[in-house]
């Protein structure tokens, strides 16, 4: 079996931030938005819980005003639809020999979420910063990655930066365009490996 090293937010699972800090008045690249930055990393740490983290959220001024039901619903609006062809592409995976494995910065609470939208997502499990208690790219992610999957035969991300820090640790790495573009790079690194 190969192993996709998948990234989860904009690679299977949209982010929709923009529209949700516009609840709060504010853009992407407000102070605001960095404080909740903030306060999400421990949760994503795994360092506190899901309820710690809504009580810090509910103490930012933007946020004060909003239930807690209304904070949970916005926080899980983050997350919007599956990417464009990833549900077909996941349905072809098996067929083609490969099974993702998740590597991604988020919550237990947004994984959830990722999968209520995309169920197909649960029938596989990953390496997440709730379990390493770091973000991509420490190596640390890396490491457990490969521990519990191997060399990857290739990782997708949406960040540029992240993917040069695959690519230097010495994976096959490329940003994410498309569902159709992976795909085409899946057959791609599977053929190199059967002529090796």
């Amino acid at each position: 079996m190969n192993y996709i090293a998948l990234d989860i937010g904009n690679v299977c699972v949209k982010l929709n931030h923009a529209e949700v800090f516009g609840r709060f008045g504010v853009s992407t690249d407000s102070p605001m938005v960095a404080q909740f930055k903030e306060k999400l990393r421990d949760f994503e740490f795994g360092k506190i819980s899901g309820e710690a983290f809504f009580d810090r959220l509910s103490a930012i001024p933007e946020a004060a005003a909003f239930s807690r039901q209304e904070l949970r619903k916005a926080f899980d609006d983050l997350l919007a639809a599956p990417v464009d062809g990833m549900e077909q592409l996941f349905e072809e995976f098996p067929a083609m020999g490969i099974a993702p494995a998740y590597l991604s910065d988020i919550s237990t609470l947004h994984l959830k979420r990722s999968y209520d939208l995309f169920p197909r997502m649960a029938d596989y499990t990953g390496i997440y910063s709730f379990d390493t208690g770091v973000y991509k790219p420490d190596i640390k992610m890396f490491q457990a990655y490969e521990a519990r999957f191997g060399k990857p035969l290739l990782y997708t991300d949406d960040r540029a930066d992240l993917i040069e820090a695959a690519q230097k640790y010495g994976w096959n790495a490329e940003v994410f365009t498309s569902a159709e573009n992976l795909k085409n790079s899946l057959i791609h690194f599977l053929q190199t490996n059967k002529g090796e």
